[in-house]
């Protein structure tokens, strides 16, 4: 468990890294009409999050359904970068204190969700949703470059 925890705070740090000092209009482009742009992956990560609250017994509600629960629309005028860090932060530290004591006995059942790594178990769970947010970071990595951003720092 200690391993999950261990990423989930990496990804919380490298989530503001990747977004510092990207501004709303860069964070807006796209490589394509069929990627998604910065902002949107950021507020997919966020949302992602949030549905770890049940989880972690987290009494906190997504205020950005409406935004990421489905696939891009250029038709959304989508919220601002800064607020979205902001809940990050304050989503990721109330999450952090509850999936640091789930009980053991919590992370051996099968999960609601089911992971495409064959381990349907809650710590299976977990664990894909950090290789999830992995996976996004980096497309974030890339993107930040596009819009002329230099390299992310791990520190």
């Amino acid at each position: 468990m200690q391993t999950i925890l261990n990423q989930f705070e990496l990804h919380t740090r490298l989530y503001n890294n990747l977004l510092h000092e990207i501004s709303d209009e860069q964070s807006l482009q796209r490589l394509t009409k069929e990627t998604n742009h910065i902002k949107w992956i950021a507020g997919h990560l966020l949302t992602g999050r949030y549905s770890l609250c049940e989880l972690a017994r987290v009494e906190k509600e997504n205020p950005y359904t409406e935004f990421f629960s489905g696939a891009l629309n250029d038709q959304l005028d989508y919220p601002k970068l800064k607020d979205m860090q902001e809940h990050w932060n304050e989503i990721s530290g109330m999450l952090s204190e509850g999936i640091s004591i789930l009980p053991e006995k919590l992370l051996v059942k099968e999960s609601k969700f089911k992971s495409p790594m064959g381990d349907n178990s809650v710590k299976g769970m977990l664990d894909f949703i950090m290789h999830h947010e992995g996976y996004h970071l980096g497309q974030i990595s890339l993107l930040r470059r596009f819009v002329g951003n230099g390299k992310m720092s791990y520190r």
